[in-house]
């Protein structure tokens, strides 16, 4: 019996510890563990990370073989709200393992649905990513999605 309090205090002391280290390493990027160790117990501190005040969205578009570039309906892809969507898309865990392996996952991305298209009987020369970014409003996720306010950035400069 004194050896399973023990165990089972071992594990909350060690379940606070790495969520206490999660804590300063979203609020002060340092934190006494190793990142790799903290990396999920970073993720439940989502409500202490930054609040943005521009929405996001990722775009496809595919060149056709007559050269033009036509968006790609990418719902039936991602089938999350569009808030949960951006998440997925930022490609967050390879981010984490530098430049060049995050542009190696958005060019096998673009290649998938590539793949998927044509599936569905479009055919693309090439398919690019981007994400679309404009400001917030009360009124709706995108309410002020507008050329007026719209700002296209490549997918490793959006975040």
């Amino acid at each position: 019996m004194r050896c399973r309090h023990c165990l089972i205090s071992i594990g909350i002391l060690l379940y606070l510890l790495l969520t206490w280290s999660a804590l300063t390493y979203t609020l002060f990027r340092w934190s006494p563990v190793h990142p790799r160790i903290v990396r999920f117990f970073y993720g439940m501190m989502a409500p202490y990370q930054e609040n943005s005040v521009n929405n996001m969205d990722i775009v496809a578009e595919g060149k056709t073989p007559q050269g033009t570039w036509v968006v790609i309906d990418l719902h039936p892809y991602f089938l999350q709200s569009p808030s949960e969507r951006v998440f997925h898309a930022l490609l967050l865990s390879f981010r984490a393992r530098g430049k060049q392996a995050g542009q190696h996952a958005y060019d096998r991305l673009s290649a998938e649905i590539r793949r998927l298209e044509e599936e569905r009987g479009r055919e693309y020369a090439e398919v690019r990513l981007f994400f679309e970014e404009w400001p917030a409003s009360p009124e709706g996720f995108t309410a002020l999605r507008t050329p007026l306010f719209i700002k296209q950035l490549s997918p490793l400069d959006a975040l």
